[in-house]
């Protein structure tokens, strides 16, 4: 149930614009602005991409979790018909809710 509502919050974002779809476009997103919200990594995400997007983060100081839902999963999610591996979300209100969701508190605030 709480993959569901995380994918259905993440294809919400995905709607409003407010995310960045792939590994490169996210890793390029974190470079050009140091306020970035939250980056999310699919659960099967392999480990080059694991440790490159996860160097990114750490050394830029941007809040980073693994997801529940499969690369491929996430690209149905947003829309893709491959498998993605990691995406960004630009929106404070959108990484919250989806976080809160990830930690299994129940509704979001969106």
């Amino acid at each position: 149930m709480t993959e569901r509502r995380i994918a259905g919050m993440l294809g919400i974002c995905r709607k409003a614009g407010k995310m960045k779809v792939g590994t490169e476009l996210t890793l390029n997103a974190v470079r050009a602005r140091k306020d970035f919200p939250l980056v999310l990594i699919a659960a099967d995400a392999s480990e080059n991409t694991n440790k490159k997007i996860r160097n990114c983060c750490e050394y830029y100081g941007i809040p980073h979790e693994t997801l529940p839902l499969t690369a491929d999963r996430l690209g149905n999610c947003v829309g893709k018909k491959g498998c993605v591996a990691a995406v960004g979300i630009e929106d404070g209100a959108f990484a919250s809710a989806i976080l809160k969701l990830m930690k299994g508190q129940g509704d979001c605030d969106i």
